[in-house]
């Protein structure tokens, strides 16, 4: 082992003011530097081939690594420090290049020598190469937050920044499945059921491959269902009329298949809400009633519509109420046809007659298939045709 010291000694000497010839050297060595052209910061394998004389023993390898911002190493032939097989004669050194070596061509000048005192020399050449610049991972705002309406569809845009100003790639996962499956800087996110929050995520990668992700917000609300409401125009006292919801419609395909409940308003304000999309209205006072009707979802949303029934007496309508009152069919058809005679009449001083005669039949049939209120109502009601 001293004779390692010793080739570190000469090395040092001959690094200063030694210029080997071939007639020096009983040691025949080769080095080389995998790779040969290395950027400042980057590794290399440096190795130096031995040659070895007759009977020669303990042979040792030092080099110089100041080139390189290195200081004199002892070469491995152990297996260590990127040395690839012990023993065989290739003595080896994984070395970095020093940040800051400045670029062009370096020898790397390294001394051999045995137990027996013999020597040999080697250089190896390498290439520093300018550093290459370090790639920063981008980053990404995803934008937001988002809203939409059920049923709806939002655009997405994310925003990514490559600090070196290369390109980037967006790619989203819309459904938060961990599967970034969706392309594209700017995507369309469909929403189904709300009211919800859904959660989207997006990835940037340069072109170096490295990855920046962000997650932004989509609140989507509920929007209330539609109907077409049907109400009548007009309507008699005393007579039902009937207020409907059809065709009922949602954005929402779980709030279509959950369905729909429905409220009326006959004049007096609505009614509970339940499954039945029509209702059955009496109105008792002549002038113009105002009804109503909600359509509701299963998340509350609802929407109201609103119409004006005119409650006027008619022929047909106090015609239809008396039927609806008589318990005897031969009284209602009998008042009726002085209802239609009245209608009839070629004037209106023969009209009046005529309702004369019918309000005095009215009173006739009192116990006899009209009660008492019945006949007061008919008769006030006649009073108006």
């Amino acid at each position: 082992m001293a004779t390692k010291y010793l080739a570190a000694a000469i090395l040092a000497v001959a690094s200063v003011v030694f210029v080997p010839t071939a007639a020096a050297a009983n040691l025949p060595a080769v080095g080389a530097a995998s790779p040969s052209s290395v950027a400042a910061g980057g590794t290399t394998l440096l190795t130096v081939a031995v040659t070895p004389a007759a009977g020669s023993t303990g042979i040792g390898v030092v080099c110089n690594l100041a080139p390189i911002g290195g200081v004199m190493t002892l070469l491995h032939d152990d297996g260590m420090n990127g040395d690839v097989t012990p023993g065989d004669l290739t003595f080896s050194e994984l070395a970095t290049v020093a940040a800051g070596t400045l670029p062009g061509s370096v020898g790397i000048f390294c001394v051999v020598n045995d137990e027996e005192g013999g020597t040999g020399f080697a250089t190896i050449s390498v290439t520093i190469t300018p550093a290459q610049p370090v790639n920063e991972p981008p980053t990404v705002d995803p934008g937001g937050p988002y809203a939409v309406g059920e049923g709806g569809s939002v655009q997405l845009t994310a925003t990514g920044v490559d600090p070196e100003g290369g390109p980037l790639t967006y790619a989203w996962d819309l459904d938060d499945n961990g599967t970034f499956e969706t392309s594209g800087q700017t995507v369309t996110f469909s929403a189904d059921d709300g009211p919800a929050s859904a959660t989207v995520h997006v990835m940037v990668t340069d072109d170096g491959g490295l990855t920046a992700a962000g997650d932004a917000t989509v609140t989507v609300s509920n929007v209330s269902p539609t109907a077409t409401f049907d109400a009548p125009t007009s309507a008699s006292p005393g007579i039902p009329f009937t207020l409907s919801l059809s065709g009922p419609e949602d954005p929402s395909a779980a709030d279509t298949a959950a369905g729909f409940t429905y409220a009326f308003d006959c004049g007096s304000g609505y009614g509970a809400f339940d499954s039945s999309s029509e209702t059955t209205c009496t109105a008792s006072d002549l002038g113009s009633v105002s009804v109503g009707a909600m359509i509701r979802d299963k998340d509350g949303g609802t929407t109201e519509y609103r119409a004006t029934v005119d409650v006027e007496v008619t022929f047909d309508g106090l015609c239809h109420l008396v039927r609806a009152y008589s318990s005897d069919p031969k009284v209602a058809a009998a008042l009726c046809h002085k209802l239609d005679e009245a209608a009839a009449a070629a004037s209106a001083t023969a009209k009046d007659g005529l309702l004369g005669a019918f309000r005095n039949m009215v009173d006739a049939k009192i116990g006899k298939g009209l009660t008492a209120a019945e006949a007061a109502e008919l008769k006030l009601l006649s009073t108006q045709l």
